[in-house]
């Protein structure tokens, strides 16, 4: 079979290897399709923190159990079961999470191997393209989760990326008032706007902090989620000043290193900043319904499909062309 290996920043390989054997308590998975993800980028130019070469990227993933023709997806968390917080209930913080893909060789490849337990069937008139979205969609439900009821609340959400369109469907589905989305591309902003956001704000345009003031008041905003991480503090200070006093901001961005916060104003004005990783099979099993009953709209998100082989290309095109392009998908097997 062929899987593509990324061994360094920017060098990825391709290769002929076997076929994996399951072991006890594995399947054999055919992967129809997997999505590039953020974090993929991230590892491609060796600026995510947690991972290491050599690895097969690849977690947001679809296939068939070819010995039962079962259409599947997985939840790509391995974790200990020993520790604090996997005996909770809170596995997605095991003190040895490894996230297929991230830390162990994940679905650029045309097979893999996958604990039972982590498998999730889908209906088989969910197409495999759409299925790949059911990890990001538990990504955002988890973050919402995090954030509390926002039923009747008006949020900010920053970066409209895959994850922050995402979060804005979601928001509405979980009865928020009104959305703020900000970006610094136009493109994604008009998309946001077509899927439900009351504002769309460019910030190369627009003072974010003096136009939330300027339009809401000082407490007019109820809580914020931050999708966009990166290599900066500008995003999170502005959640910090934006926001009302005593409520809750909430970190679904990767930031690749420490950055200065301003520290003071969390204290001052008892704010709340938690972080927000993955999911858990909750959030897995809500998304699969969600976007089976089609109250989540991912089609628009799709810009492209491509095989495997021209996995190159497609990074190339999500990193130099984010006026175009959103989510490109990659299909290793034709059929």
């Amino acid at each position: 079979m062929k899987r593509v290996k990324l061994i360094a920043p920017k060098r990825f390989i391709i290769e002929e290897v076997d076929i994996p054997k399951p072991a006890l308590n594995e399947v054999l998975i055919k992967v129809k399709a997997c999505g590039i993800c953020g974090t993929d980028l991230h590892a491609y130019y060796g600026e995510h923190p947690f991972i290491s070469y050599p690895i097969v990227p690849g977690h947001e993933f679809s296939g068939i159990i070819e010995k039962t023709d079962e259409h599947v997806v997985v939840e790509p968390l391995l974790t200990c079961g020993r520790c604090y917080n996997c005996k909770i209930g809170r596995y997605n913080i095991c003190n040895d999470l490894k996230v297929i893909g991230c830390q162990t060789d994940g679905a650029f490849a045309q097979y893999i191997t996958v604990p039972i337990n982590k498998v999730f069937s889908i209906p088989k008139d969910m197409s495999f393209e759409e299925a790949t979205f059911v990890e990001p969609i538990a990504v955002g439900i988890h973050a919402i989760k995090k954030a509390g009821d926002i039923k009747g609340e008006r949020i900010v959400i920053m970066g409209a990326g895959p994850i922050g369109l995402i979060i804005l469907q979601l928001s509405k589905i979980f009865g928020v008032k009104e959305v703020i989305i900000t970006d610094i591309l136009n493109s994604r902003l008009k998309l946001a706007k077509e899927l439900g956001a009351n504002y769309a704000i460019n910030v190369k345009e627009e003072n974010l902090i003096k136009w939330v003031y300027n339009t809401f008041g000082r407490d007019g905003i109820d809580k914020v989620f931050e999708c966009v991480g990166g290599d900066q503090s500008i995003t999170i200070n502005q959640a910090i000043n934006l926001t009302r006093k005593g409520t809750k901001i909430i970190l679904i961005g990767v930031f690749k290193r420490s950055l200065p916060v301003e520290i003071n104003l969390i204290q001052d004005r008892e704010l709340e900043i938690l972080g927000s990783l993955v999911y858990t099979s909750g959030d897995f099993f809500e998304a699969i319904n969600l976007l089976y009953t089609k109250k989540i709209n991912v089609n628009k998100l799709i810009s492209k499909i491509l095989p495997l082989e021209r996995v190159e290309e497609a990074i190339r095109m999500l990193v130099e062309e984010k006026e175009r392009y959103i989510k490109i998908i990659l299909k290793p097997n034709d059929t």
